[in-house]
């Protein structure tokens, strides 16, 4: 499954749900992976931008894999993402990562400064060196230095144990890595608004979703139709996400998708800061539209699953 051919699919970021009091709410935690898994999605991914990492100590990271590893089964990926502040931390989450049985590890730059394109290709070729699971590139620009296309491309052909990349920021590393001429990669989606178009161009293998964490059934059939070909099926899916997009994007990254976990029963919302009155009234109306949206559109999506079964 973790070779350069086989990490497909619809993949779920999920969150990292906490109690009110701060710690780590692992019965939500199962309940929200176990609910990904049987809508379909062909596997998970913790602890990455979704699973708020930079908030996470290095036990809690070590706690979710582990636990996540007794849920998830062997046919079905278990990708762990590595990001810290230094090489060094991110070596010792992966050795962790691949001592609980994880599949392979995502690694972004790491955060807060920001450094050049040969300081970030030295260090995926550092890095790659220690790290005993194979890697992909975690494109993170929004959070963390950028890794260009160009650089992307470099480190997936000469270095063996890079075996392709999750590209949060845009698609064009995706385009180049799809020439035919290039040993094959992993070549997946990580921001859901450029899901579709890569889909449709041809140039993706799926996605690392946080969408697909909290609402699976809606990128799992935008996946499969979009890989499968079924046009019908792929508007229809594509439609509801960008009916989706918008409202999630009214908020700061991950507070959206934390609460459709809470509307859906599996977290607590427990958001990184406290909200103002208007954000909470903001909250509010987002909560009642999702649950308005999502009659309508989990009546549309277990047609398209009824009419395209997996």
């Amino acid at each position: 499954m973790t070779d350069r051919n086989g990490v497909r699919g619809a993949i779920a970021a999920l969150l990292s749900p906490r109690t009110q009091s701060g710690s780590l709410d692992l019965d939500q935690f199962e309940a929200n992976l176990r609910l990904v898994l049987d809508q379909g999605a062909t596997g998970v991914c913790l602890m990455g931008a979704t699973g708020e990492y930079p908030r996470a100590s290095l036990e809690e990271r070590h706690t979710v894999v582990q636990a996540a590893r007794q849920w998830v089964p062997k046919d079905k990926l278990l990708a762990v993402a590595v990001g810290a502040a230094a090489l060094a931390d991110s070596v010792r989450l992966a050795r962790h990562a691949h001592a609980a049985g994880a599949d392979l590890v995502l690694l972004p730059v790491p955060f807060f400064f920001r450094y050049s394109q040969e300081d970030v290709e030295h260090l995926y070729r550092c890095a790659a060196a220690e790290i005993p699971l194979p890697v992909l590139i975690y494109n993170l620009p929004a959070f963390t230095g950028a890794v260009e296309p160009l650089t992307a491309v470099r480190l997936i052909q000469s270095v063996d144990n890079i075996i392709g990349i999750k590209d949060s920021g845009g698609i064009e590393s995706l385009e180049l890595l799809s020439a035919p001429d290039l040993r094959p990669s992993v070549r997946l989606v990580g921001n859901d608004s450029h899901l579709a178009q890569a889909l449709e161009r041809g140039i993706c293998g799926g996605a690392i979703s946080g969408i697909a964490g909290v609402v699976p059934e809606l990128t799992v059939s935008l996946v499969d139709a979009g890989l499968s070909g079924d046009k019908q099926a792929f508007a229809q899916a594509a439609a509801l996400l960008d009916e989706l997009l918008p409202q999630v994007d009214q908020f700061p990254a991950t507070w959206g998708l934390k609460l459709i976990a809470a509307s859906r029963g599996f977290g607590d919302p427990c958001l990184s800061l406290p909200l103002s009155p208007a954000r909470q009234a903001q909250a509010d109306r987002f909560t009642e539209w999702f649950e308005s949206w999502w009659k309508s559109a989990s009546r549309t999506l277990a047609q398209l699953t009824a009419s395209n079964p997996a």
